[in-house]
């Protein structure tokens, strides 16, 4: 980011000292909240059972895992309950995701139940020595929270909102529309949202809102 600088100078003729103009209002950034943040304690061991989350109406959940204890070749599956979004830790993410070490946060799985359990090896069952604790969850905001969250925010648009989903411009405007594939949602510690740009290999991505040990999405 470059920033600026403008110098005022007087008009040819004027002396003296100008009155200084306000100074501007500082510029606050603004999260889009989009979810919600709550304790839970769940504990799941090998042998045992899937753990179900699910709350209802939301477009996400996303569990904080801590403690993952896995015998080799264990791990631990978080899915929607149809299987097709799945994501599987090894008991090395418990320290590697986290600066403190006192777990991290899985992927977000779309929709409102996210779907928890320990497998061993081709997809057998996990030792019962193996263990997986959930201690926080962020789940996305219903229907009616998304609508009273906008209803609380101030935004402003200069004539009709003609906004639409890029994808209504796939044969309109295939040039405009290619260029758009590098741009990505990061969902921001389970519960805000900022944009960012794909710009190398394996994501890696540019943003102008993120901080040191901010666990993110990438939809």
């Amino acid at each position: 980011m470059f920033l600026v600088a403008a110098m005022a100078i007087p008009a040819a003729g004027s002396f003296g000292f100008s009155t200084p103009a306000p100074a501007a209002a500082a510029s606050v950034p603004q999260d889009e909240k989009v979810g919600a943040e709550e304790n839970v304690a769940h504990t799941i061991a090998g042998g045992e059972g899937a753990l179900t989350l699910r709350r209802a109406e939301s477009g996400y959940v996303k569990a904080h895992v801590t403690g993952l204890k896995l015998r080799s070749g264990d791990v631990l599956r978080i899915s929607d309950p149809s299987g097709r979004e799945s994501y599987t830790y090894t008991g090395a993410d418990d320290v590697a995701a986290s600066p403190d070490a006192t777990g991290f946060w899985a992927m977000s799985v779309t929709g409102e139940t996210a779907v928890l359990s320990l497998a061993g090896k081709d997809g057998g069952p996990a030792s019962p020595d193996s263990t997986a604790t959930i201690d926080k969850l962020t789940r996305g905001f219903t229907p009616a929270e998304f609508k009273a969250a906008q209803d609380r925010q101030t935004r402003s648009i200069c004539g009709a909102n003609n906004y639409q989903d890029v994808a209504c411009y796939q044969t309109s405007n295939p040039t405009e529309f290619a260029r758009t594939k590098p741009v990505a949602k990061l969902l921001r510690n389970g519960s805000s949202l900022c944009t960012a740009w794909r710009v190398g290999e394996k994501n890696r991505m540019l943003t102008n809102k993120y901080k040191p040990h901010t666990m993110v999405d990438l939809h």
